[in-house]
């Protein structure tokens, strides 16, 4: 009977995953997922709702978001089904006065991460990120390669870029990239364009958050301080 059990767990788990996936894929996210660390909720982390302000939070839905037992929650949503927008958080166990100090950024191409990865994917562009222990880390490395960057707001607290993506990567201290992101998503009919975008980093207490936006429709123009007024800077 525990067998039985057993098997008829196992087949409701495959079930969820399969409805999971075809509901990210009507999204506009494929999704790849090993469940020995992680589960999946519809749900929004209360910590991620609060950074945006009250008026735009309430705007936010189709929520998705990875939990795993090694490293902080990865959430993708909609805002009003006009932007997808992707949330990491990054613990760090040393905080610099300036959120400038603490991430550093350079203008080159970044190569795919060769490791175990889990990825969410857009309809037009490719989002990859590692599944490893993220350990507390003092500096953040994001490495650029666009078309156009502008600097919309660079303070204390908010790093916040405009641009038209080939690739980005975020890295840690020792060099491995944690993040990846490329235009086109592998298909041989995709599009390969550059991909406008707003990406933000927010220094919060002994966390720095790096958050993803673009356009649910790749012709759409992306206005270089849409995200950074949804954003909740105090």
């Amino acid at each position: 009977m525990l067998n039985m059990n057993n098997k008829v767990k196992k087949y409701i788990r495959i079930i969820v995953v399969v409805i999971v996936l075809i509901y990210l894929s009507n999204l506009g996210y494929k999704v790849y997922i090993d469940f020995k660390n992680s589960s999946v909720s519809f749900t929004l982390p209360k910590e991620y709702e609060a950074l945006f302000s009250k008026s735009k939070s309430r705007h936010l839905k189709d929520f998705f978001t990875y939990n795993n037992s090694v490293s902080n929650p990865v959430a993708a949503f909609s805002f009003d089904s006009a932007y997808n927008i992707v949330i990491f958080k990054f613990t760090m166990s040393k905080v610099s006065s300036s959120i400038i100090d603490m991430v550093k950024v350079k203008k080159e191409s970044s190569s795919r991460p060769s490791r175990k990865w889990y990825s969410t994917i857009s309809q037009y562009y490719e989002l990859v990120y590692v599944d490893e222990p993220q350990k507390s880390m003092t500096n953040l490395y994001l490495k650029l390669n666009a078309n156009f960057i502008e600097a919309v707001v660079k303070n204390d607290s908010v790093l916040n870029y405009s641009l038209s993506f080939k690739d980005f990567s975020v890295r840690q201290l020792d060099g491995s990239e944690y993040i990846y992101g490329a235009s086109g998503n592998g298909n041989l009919f995709s599009n390969n364009s550059p991909v406008p975008a707003n990406i933000l980093f927010l220094k919060k207490q002994k966390a720095i958050y790096f958050i993803i936006l673009t356009a649910t429709d790749f012709r759409k123009k992306v206005d270089k301080d849409v995200l950074y007024k949804m954003i909740r800077t105090q």
